[in-house]
């Protein structure tokens, strides 16, 4: 990965002859601090009325790509005329409450029971937080006690493991998350292919990401578009890295400016 900040004045080069460009990014960690429990995640205040402006420029699109329902994110953001928002792990698209695209229905049921079966084996530890969504199940244990955390991930993983006889199911591990869903089906690249053919195909992509799920984007992305991971050094997909989301806003600030 090359550092963005480095590489500023190819970036630019690379959008003189575009003119037109699709932002995506990732929520938790991305545009939203990581915090101890994901129910109490927040937008960096200042992102909610700049994402606004973004969304309304004629040459711009924008979409949220996020792991979380539909539902949760979008109380999380607010209102955001114009922007589409791909919902667990892109399973869904929506635009303006509308949903314009689904995958994946027939894995709901299993799911459900899934989650079920993990809160009743590791639901009542302290500090076990799971998330029951559409297409997945997620395990967050930053909260649990540093000996326990060992114990509870072998008895979540113990609970997967006797699902995967129904259909292969692809294990995800983030910062103190792990996260189930189907092997192979569809996920963030997919989702991102998906927009940029059907709603934006003259656009250049950019997208931003902090996590596993969010490589699955960058590799789709490649060379056709400006992948950024956001955090500390680590090996990743994306063409470039940034310590920090604050770091990219000059960049954008200058496409508004220019196109």
């Amino acid at each position: 990965m090359k550092k963005f900040t480095d590489e500023i004045e190819a970036i630019k080069k690379l959008c003189r002859t575009k003119k037109k460009f699709f932002f995506m990014f990732d929520f938790d960690g991305t545009i939203s601090p990581v915090v101890a429990h994901p129910m109490k995640a927040k937008i960096i205040p200042e992102w909610r009325p700049f994402l606004r402006r973004l969304s309304a420029h004629p040459s711009v699109r924008t979409a949220i790509v996020t792991g979380r329902e539909y539902r949760d994110i979008k109380k999380r953001l607010g209102k955001m005329p114009g922007m589409y928002i791909s919902s667990n792990h892109g399973y869904e698209v929506w635009k303006d409450g509308e949903r314009i695209f689904i995958t994946g229905t027939q894995f709901r049921k299993t799911f459900l029971n899934l989650g079920h079966d993990a809160l009743s084996t590791v639901g009542g530890v302290r500090g076990v937080v799971i998330e029951v969504k559409k297409y997945s199940v997620a395990l967050h244990y930053r909260m649990v006690a540093a000996p326990r955390q060992k114990d509870v991930t072998k008895r979540f993983l113990q609970v997967v493991k006797s699902y995967s006889r129904e259909f292969s199911l692809e294990v995800m591990r983030g910062k103190k998350l792990i996260e189930v869903r189907p092997k192979g089906f569809w996920d963030k690249g997919r989702a991102v292919r998906w927009m940029s053919e059907k709603i934006f195909p003259e656009g250049l992509i950019f997208y931003f990401g902090d996590d596993t799920t969010d490589e699955d984007a960058f590799a789709a992305i490649g060379k056709k578009g400006v992948s950024v991971y956001i955090g500390g050094v680590k090996k990743s997909r994306a063409r470039y890295r940034v310590f920090r989301i604050d770091q990219v806003l000059p960049l954008i600030e200058w496409i508004q400016r220019e196109f």
